[in-house]
């Protein structure tokens, strides 16, 4: 048997695109300041198929991560760049919430 774990998906940002272009502001109940391990669900598609078309059975734990580690405020800034305005971080654990 194999088992893959999966660093958090890059794609759960994509449903906080309103509030980051509507308000400048992208929340998150992660440590805005916390790098964390993530990755791209199409890359999770390419690892997993990797897996399964080796000649010899990939058993085991196998753990699936971008190249870079990233934070709440790195991607608050992705967004900005993409929609040409600044976007601030807010954290739940920031404000108290």
């Amino acid at each position: 048997m194999a088992v893959v774990r999966v660093a958090y998906l890059l794609s759960n940002w994509d449903g906080l695109l309103a509030p980051a272009r509507d308000d400048g502001l992208l929340p998150a109940m992660l440590d805005e300041r916390r790098s964390i391990p993530m990755v791209s669900p199409v890359d999770v598609g390419v690892a997993v198929a990797d897996l399964l078309t080796r000649p010899e059975p990939a058993t085991g734990l196998h753990v699936v991560e971008g190249p870079e580690r990233y934070s709440p405020t790195d991607v608050a800034q992705a967004f900005g760049a993409a929609l040409g305005r600044p976007v601030d971080q807010a954290s739940s654990l920031s404000v108290g919430v």
